[in-house]
């Protein structure tokens, strides 16, 4: 009995993180680029909120921008960097959006040379490097 105390103590002093949930702000990279839709690997939830190693989550063409996007890959590529939020929970991974404009790619890299792009604010964006113009959608205002 006195060993059921002891942990009864011990667990009681573990600081209980809490789940991730709609509304929360999660960060990730971009696995896969489809045609309506990418796929993001998530890796960091704000507010030391818990997420699971193999949690993904999907961003549908629909909750890219509060914009009409005709593809998506005019925004998104695979390995961007992300910062988009919950819109809804499912069994199988979360839904997200970036629609915001204090949403989207927080770090991009060029398709032709890999070199690192600056935000500069804008949806087009010139490599330093090679001079390739890109579209992303960039974070604004973060």
């Amino acid at each position: 009995m006195r060993y059921l105390n002891e942990i009864q103590t011990i667990l009681s002093n573990i600081k209980q993180k809490k789940p991730v949930d709609v509304g929360d702000v999660v960060y990730g990279k971009i696995i896969a680029v489809k045609e309506k839709m990418i796929i993001i690997a998530l890796d960091y939830a704000e507010d030391n909120k818990v997420l699971s190693p193999a949690d993904s989550g999907i961003v549908f063409i629909r909750n890219v921008s509060r914009d009409y996007v005709k593809n998506i890959d005019d925004f998104f590529k695979k390995g961007d960097v992300v910062k988009a939020k919950i819109i809804e929970i499912t069994p199988f991974e979360y839904k997200l959006t970036t629609a915001e404009d204090n949403l989207g790619v927080i770090k991009g890299h060029c398709t032709q040379c890999k070199q690192e792009l600056k935000n500069n604010g804008t949806a087009q964006i010139r490599c330093f490097n090679c001079g390739k113009i890109q579209t992303k959608k960039f974070v604004i205002g973060d």
